[in-house]
């Protein structure tokens, strides 16, 4: 197959992927984030520090890597999550902050 056409057929299928709305819904299980639901924010912040990949995104490679550590007979731990009363303290010192404001 000529290869711009190969790359046609590929862009064409992406296309129907993004134009259907359930493959646009964020997938990420950390729902009680701030920036849950705008993934341009949300991979912006996490491009900007570079300290790791975004939690929807986390799973993806982790199955990867495991495959790969299996080979080599090495063990893959998961980094725990922040809990949610991280973000309710988020929450209420913005609330603070914003009253401050007014």
């Amino acid at each position: 197959m000529d290869e711009k056409e190969n790359f046609y057929r590929i862009i064409t299928e992406v296309r129907s992927v993004v134009a259907d709305g359930e493959n646009l819904k964020c997938t990420c299980p950390n729902t009680y984030c701030e920036w849950f639901g705008d993934c341009t924010k949300c991979v912006a912040q996490h491009r900007y520090y570079g300290n790791h990949l975004p939690t929807c995104l986390q799973p993806i490679i982790n199955e990867k890597i495991k495959l790969l550590a299996g080979a080599g007979e090495l063990l893959v731990t998961e980094k725990p999550r922040n809990p949610k009363e991280y973000w309710d303290y988020v929450r209420e010192k913005d609330a603070i902050e914003q009253n401050k404001t007014l």
